[in-house]
């Protein structure tokens, strides 16, 4: 659930750490030169850190190779866009899509456990499967709770999708997006995404910002058609190191 941004240090995280059960940490290693990428080493060995997330520049080969001989595992693209907010309302609200409640719940937890597969955490199999489905349970939940805005269409107690919306240093994002199996190919992510582009308009916010997993997925396609173009293309790597006896 972390997305770290570039940075001179590895950090532990905490909240990873916990719920795995390993001891996890993570580096932008945006340009790294070979003796940050051996401190980094290092650092992980002196706080006996399990895996490290690797997050660096898509066409940064030389840290590609450099990780990939320390033993990571590429795992996965990481695409940032953003799209210009309207000036007005695009038309008149949709009727169906509103604000989630407690009793959607259920639900909810039940849709992002399945449904956030071509994410790297799923793409690792040394992640436990179940933890993997559970951590966006989590996260909806904590986004329904404290985090974000999160709006459903479909009957209270039955939502056939999400979407969230929260604020971040001053920036409008778009967290979670998805559309229940049953409800697939009929229009209703683009209008789930219409929903948070009105939201954060009205809110006084002139661009809205996403991340999407995978090479290839459902959302960057959605994405691409609601006119956003692309700020960033970053790779993941996962680098796991052995347990000590």
């Amino acid at each position: 659930m972390s997305f770290p941004v570039p940075q001179s240090e590895p950090r532990f995280l905490e909240w990873d750490t916990r719920f795995f059960g390993a001891r996890i940490a993570s580096v932008a290693a945006h340009g790294m030169s070979e003796a940050r990428w051996r401190q980094t080493l290092a650092w992980c060995r002196a706080e006996r850190i399990r895996c490290i997330y690797l997050l660096s520049g898509h066409d940064d080969r030389e840290q590609h190779t450099r990780a990939e001989a320390a033993g990571a595992v590429r795992v996965d693209e990481r695409t940032t866009l953003s799209v210009a907010v309207p000036d007005a309302p695009p038309g008149p609200p949709d009727a169906e899509i509103r604000l989630a409640c407690e009793a959607d719940l259920p639900a909810l937890r039940e849709l992002a456990a399945s449904a956030h597969t071509n994410t790297r955490f799923w793409r690792d199999p040394r992640f436990a499967r179940e933890r993997c489905a559970e951590m966006y349970a989590i996260w909806i939940e904590r986004d329904l709770h404290e985090l974000a805005t999160v709006f459903v269409p479909g009957p209270v107690g039955e939502p056939r999708g999400y979407v969230t919306a929260s604020y971040a240093s001053g920036r409008a994002l778009v967290g979670l997006l998805a559309v229940a199996p049953s409800a697939r190919r009929q229009g209703l992510g683009k209008r789930l995404m219409l929903r948070a582009i009105e939201h954060v308009r009205a809110a006084g916010h002139r661009r809205l910002g996403f991340i999407t997993q995978g090479p290839d997925n459902i959302a960057l396609r959605l994405y691409e058609s609601l006119g956003s173009t692309v700020e960033r293309l970053e790779i993941w790597h996962h680098l796991w190191f052995p347990e000590k006896a």
